[in-house]
């Protein structure tokens, strides 16, 4: 231990940047994040000897070069900087490879030396390799983690190590200007007002309480049994015209391109997540200008912090980009700041990352740092390869012209999704060029190919359905086609159509004579059993709109529901009505009226709708203010009971599972998709769902065909033993492959989406066999007679527009 002490040249704590590297590597070390590559090809007259001793010599210079990080069992992690270490170079000859060969290899060779890592507490956290490919042709690969360094810090390293090898073959001694130590940083940084870098971050955060959301396509995690981690790269050159006019227009206004980049990945969130606040993270150079000498010292400086930009589509994109660059600007004083205190000081949860993805812009080429070196051998094939622990990274470089490249996880962004992203950030930046007095909203972000994909493809939905009978009518005809068939089933109870039918009538007749009408609503306040179902059907008989309560709804959702809905009536049981006896609402007690209503004639009354008359009033969760209560007409609800019947095999002779809540649109899926298709409807207690093998029993023991329930359900059911079950949707939730792969087989498995507005669903994926892995569970295509429309900036709804901003009209 003495003699390890005396190879310590000194100890101090780790700058933010450190310390967030630090924690995602300790956190995840099988990530390979920040284990960053530099490789190229040297070629010509080339010394080994004095380029090791170059390197050698610059490790003596800048003391980061010999750190390693201690943290086990400390208050605190630490850097410690050894006086002395031995840089590990390896040599290995390919030379009689053929040169294909030889290119393959290295690629595997990079992934395999990055599978080691590094050991963190044992310094030099580099390591290097010299390749010979032929005489005179070599491969170099520069190995580290970016805890030591960052970009601005390479082309200094760089240029140190080739004057010098330059200086050893030439016979000069080593003589370079003196550089000041990374401590030196570290002990600035120790000084810095943290109260009142507190102050401007919770002011900028304010209540910005998590972090953007990215398209669904983007965000859907895959899962553990199937990821596996894998970081790609596309990249795109702007257009050299673009580039030019995008350089005058900067110039002209006092813009940097960094700002204009950052507007641009601002503006594609707001598009695709539809937010008008969005936050990501911006990388910064860190060095501050106080500190002198400070452009020359290596280490880590760059630090990555939250931007917060609010956008007005109709701002003018000339404004737009002024005031991101002014809040650029008030950031630069607070560049110190460590993530993690930020976070700490934001609103958003621990346990949710700042943001999503992050903005890097180099201006450090490195490329071009190995060009203007004046060498005795050729410098080729540059690269750099590094990873961070964000799912997207942005990284742009503007030197010829403007270069964009997204580091992005595989397979949670798909390849195709990357691409469309970098074209529409070219879209966005050309139209900016041409005219940054236009609006943002008129700013066209589609290719040409995007556009037909959606104004042709997905409005491919055309199908015939129904569309002149209301629901209740639809029933009407299934019920004089199949009197005798099996429509509800509960336990070991049944009603055939006929039975269901005349009852649903005499209750109709009643709920007429109360004045129940066109337009009017009708709460349904009742357990699970045929009484309900009878209701749903009497209403949209009598010609009313029913709006659905859960039992299980606490006092004060109860009380908005009837409030806001204004319904005339409420039907419910003597068991539940002590929950409304403060409403001023009429209540219908099931036990009190039965005797009389009974006594009504079972035919079926006359239709007084029409399929733009409201068919029910549901309500929204609630999850993000207030319930939302939603209308629907006949007319969307009888196209898609028509598009369920297709998509999920339900007709005479098939049968379907009641397990939704009354109260979630699913459940008219389910009822509906059943009763207007000639399927019958199998309902399920509470108690049963709960019971741990009530589900898996009933769908066995009834021979159900189809059933519809949300991932976490399907999760903890097995998929054994059901012959007749076949098949199996998914909604509510998104659904993992894992999912798919389990009830797939012999199957058909369909995944759902839709919000409420749009008639239950949206769009539908049946699914007949496993997906590869990694790749997510799609969402599908547009339901049958459904639309895809967007806003364009005249407020007008077109065909056209981008992801964020895409609107399902009502599928009807």
């Amino acid at each position: 231990m003495a003699k390890a002490n005396k190879n310590i040249e000194a100890i101090y704590p780790l700058s933010p940047m450190q310390q967030g590297m630090l924690f995602h590597t300790i956190y995840n070390p099988q990530s390979g994040a920040y284990f960053e590559q530099f490789s190229c090809r040297l070629k010509g007259a080339f010394e080994r000897d004095a380029f090791s001793k170059a390197w050698n010599e610059v490790v003596r210079r800048h003391p980061v070069l010999r750190t390693a990080f201690v943290y086990k069992k400390l208050d605190k992690m630490l850097q410690v900087v050894h006086k002395d270490v031995e840089l590990p170079i390896s040599e290995d000859d390919w030379s009689s490879l053929p040169e294909k060969t030889q290119a393959e290899k290295f690629e595997r060779f990079l992934i395999d030396d990055k599978k080691k890592g590094f050991n963190l507490s044992k310094a030099p956290l580099m390591r290097f390799y010299l390749i010979k490919r032929g005489e005179q042709d070599f491969y170099f690969l520069w190995s580290f983690h970016h805890l030591l360094t960052d970009g601005w810090s390479m082309p200094l390293i760089l240029k140190e190590v080739f004057t010098l090898y330059e200086m050893s073959v030439k016979g000069f001694p080593p003589r370079l200007p003196a550089v000041r130590p990374y401590r030196d940083y570290i002990n600035w940084l120790q000084k810095q007002d943290m109260e009142k870098a507190k102050a401007f971050w919770q002011e900028k955060l304010g209540d910005s309480s998590q972090p953007t959301p990215l398209v669904r396509t983007l965000t859907d995690t895959v899962s553990a049994e199937t990821q596996t981690r894998q970081y790609k790269m596309q990249t795109l050159e702007i257009e050299r015209n673009v580039f030019s006019k995008l350089q005058e227009m900067a110039k002209q206004n006092q813009l940097t391109m960094n700002t204009i980049v950052q507007s641009a990945w601002a503006y594609l969130l707001h598009r695709y997540s539809g937010e008008s606040d969005v936050l990501f993270g911006a990388t910064v150079s860190g060095r501050p200008p106080e500190l002198p000498g400070v452009e020359n010292i290596v280490g880590l400086f760059i630090n990555t912090l939250p931007m917060r930009i609010s956008i007005n589509p109709d701002d003018k994109v000339g404004d737009y980009l002024k005031e991101v660059q002014a809040q650029a600007v008030a950031m630069r004083e607070y560049e110190y700041t460590p993530l993690v205190e930020i976070q700490g000081w934001s609103a958003v949860p621990r346990d949710l990352p700042l943001f999503q993805s992050i903005v890097v812009f180099e201006n450090y080429p490195v490329d071009s740092t190995m060009k203007e070196q004046k060498l005795s051998f050729e410098i080729s094939e540059v690269r750099s390869k590094e990873e961070t622990n964000y799912p997207v990274t942005l990284v742009a470089a503007a030197h010829e012209t403007l270069t964009l490249e997204f580091a992005y996880e595989y397979p949670l962004f798909e390849d195709a999704i990357i691409r469309s992203m970098l074209q529409h950030l070219q879209n966005f930046l050309t139209a900016v060029a041409e005219d940054p007095q236009r609006s943002l909203r008129s700013i066209p972000l589609l290719t040409p190919e995007e556009r037909t994909l959606t104004i042709s493809e997905w409005n491919r939905t055309e199908a015939d359905y129904p569309e002149h009978l209301c629901m209740h009518q639809r029933f009407e005809f299934f019920a004089e086609q199949q009197p005798q068939a099996k429509a509800l089933q509960f336990a070991d109870d049944t009603l055939t159509y006929a039975e269901l039918n005349a009852r649903a009538n005499q209750l109709a007749h009643y709920l007429r004579k109360k004045g129940v009408g066109p337009e009017s609503t009708v709460a349904i306040y009742l357990e699970r059993s045929f009484e309900l179902i009878i209701s749903l059907l009497a209403v949209l008989k009598a010609g009313g709109a029913y709006v659905p309560l859960d039992p299980n709804y606490p006092a004060d959702r109860l009380k908005f529901i009837m409030e806001d809905s204004n319904a005339m009536l409420v039907i419910t049981q003597k068991e539940l009505q002590e929950k409304l006896q403060s409403f001023k609402t009429s209540l219908f007690i099931w036990e009190d009226e039965q005797s009389a209503f009974e006594k009504a004639t079972d035919e079926n009354p006359d239709n007084r709708t029409v399929p733009e008359n409201l068919a029910y009033m549901i309500y929204t969760s609630g999850s993000t203010g207030k319930p939302k209560g939603t209308l629907l007409q006949h007319r969307g609800a009888i196209n898609t009971a028509t598009s369920l019947g297709h998509y999920f095999q339900l007709e005479p002779g098939k049968s379907i599972l009641q397990f939704a809540s009354i109260g979630f649109d699913a459940s008219v899926a389910e009822i509906f998709g059943a009763l207007l298709n000639g399927a019958a409807l199998h309902l399920i207690s509470k108690e049963t769902i709960l019971s741990e093998n009530g589900i898996t029993d009933t769908i066995r023991n009834q021979a159900v065909s189809t059933v519809i329930l949300p991932p976490s359900v399907l999760a903890i059911l097995t998929e054994e033993n059901l012959p007749d079950l076949h098949v199996v949707g998914s909604a509510g939730e998104a659904c993992s492959p894992e999912i798919v792969k389990r009830w797939v087989k012999g199957r058909t498995f369909v995944n759902g989406y839709g919000p409420t507005e749009s008639t239950v669903a949206a769009t539908l994926q049946p699914l007949t066999k496993p997906l590869p892995d990694g790749v997510p569970v799609p969402i599908g295509k547009p339901m049958h007679n459904a639309a895809i429309y967007v806003l364009d900036e005249s407020l007008n709804p077109q065909p056209i527009g981008v992801p964020g901003e895409l609107h399902i009209a009502s599928v009807g």
